[in-house]
């Protein structure tokens, strides 16, 4: 928008923008007052509206996880022959919890570069591309016994016909 938060001691106002600087009060450009920091990208929201954010997170995180957050470790724990389950369910939660350090360190330099909207795209992107990647290699699972598992993760990379079940 076109406000931006002068920062004090004491107050902190949100104020409009005229260039670099507030319109008015301690942090315009007649005023120059080193005790207040300007932040011209940053306005709080009025507290009528902060509900909406509250709820939101809220149901993100209620659909999210009755959702898709447990199809990683449910597919972990059926994909993988018994002999190197534990070894794989490691590595494969090693390498969770290494991209979410990464995002999680990469992020504010992210939207230095790319602007905030383009971060989400570009992780937005990054989600395309394994939905993707998951349609091409990951098979059906669904009515398979754990041997049938391993002899189907040894067999071609990229699935063509997902629904066809096999029995053995």
């Amino acid at each position: 928008g076109n406000c931006g938060y002068c920062a004090g001691p004491q107050k902190s106002f949100c104020l409009t923008i005229n260039g670099s600087y507030s319109e008015s009060g301690p942090c315009s450009m007649a005023a120059q007052n080193s005790s207040y920091s300007w932040y011209p990208d940053y306005c709080p929201t009025t507290s009528a509206n902060s509900w909406t954010i509250i709820v939101g997170l809220a149901a993100y995180l209620i659909s999210f996880a009755a959702g898709i957050a447990p199809v990683p470790w449910t597919m972990n724990s059926e994909i993988y022959p018994l002999w190197s389950r534990s070894f794989c369910t490691s590595v494969s939660t090693c390498t969770n919890w290494s991209f979410n350090l990464i995002i999680a360190m990469t992020f504010l330099f992210l939207t230095t570069g790319l602007t905030r909207y383009g971060a989400f795209y570009l992780y937005c992107g990054l989600a395309v591309v394994g939905w993707v990647i998951f349609l091409l290699f990951l098979p059906e699972t669904q009515g398979r016994t754990l041997e049938q598992m391993e002899s189907l993760f040894s067999g071609k990379v990229i699935v063509l016909n997902k629904k066809k079940i096999s029995t053995f």
